[in-house]
This record gives structure tokens, C-alpha cells and sequence, in this order.
């Protein structure tokens, strides 16, 4: 019984590396942060530029994200982002829905 168990196990997990991955999409909106979201930033730190309030909430326990048509993503890539903060920018990557996290492939500012 264990060599059936062992070959449907390998043949399950054959089944599940096999299927195709989530190709990456690319997204549109604005580097912001976990803390602010889609509230204007003026509202925080009304002596702050967006870019400055963006930074600063994401020194702390936020982190920086995407906002695209209404939705909050955080994103995979802090470091290279944080060059980002406050501008129009296209993301692409693959969202997980199940940690609410877009992992970044690539990202440029928006034209």
C-alpha cells in the first residue's frame, strides 16, 4: 500500500507543478501605502509633499502599495518601489488574492 500511496502522491503532485502559471498583468495607479490607501495624503502630514507622507507611513509598520482603481495592492518589491513613492506608475506582476500581495515582475513610471 505505501508504493500506491507514493506513486499517487507523485502523480498528484506531477498534476498540481504541470498546471500553467498565472501569466503576469500589468497594472496602472499610484505608488501609496498600506496606512493612507486611497485617503489623500494631505489629510496626514498637511505640510508634506504625497511622495514624503508615502515615505514616511512606509518607514513605519505600512508598507508601500499600488492603488489602481480603487484597490489597495501591497507589493512584493519595497526597495525598488520606494523610488516610486507618490507618482503614476505601471506594475507588472502577478496579484495573490490570498495575501492581498502583488508580486512585482517590473515596474516603470507611467507616460
Amino acid at each position: 500500500m505505501t508504493g500506491k500511496f507514493t506513486l499517487a502522491s507523485l502523480a498528484m503532485a506531477a498534476a498540481i507543478f504541470a498546471a500553467p502559471a498565472q501569466p503576469p498583468t500589468e497594472f496602472s495607479g499610484v505608488i501609496t501605502d498600506t496606512m493612507c490607501g486611497a485617503r489623500p495624503h494631505s489629510a496626514m502630514m498637511k505640510d508634506k509633499t504625497d511622495a514624503d507622507c508615502v515615505r514616511i507611513c512606509a518607514r513605519g509598520s505600512s508598507a508601500y502599495a499600488l492603488l489602481s482603481g480603487g484597490s489597495v495592492m501591497k507589493l512584493s518589491d519595497q526597495k525598488t518601489t520606494a523610488k516610486y513613492a507618490g507618482q503614476k506608475v505601471r506594475v507588472t506582476g502577478m496579484y495573490d488574492e490570498k495575501s492581498k500581495t502583488l508580486r512585482v515582475v517590473s515596474i516603470a513610471p507611467e507616460n
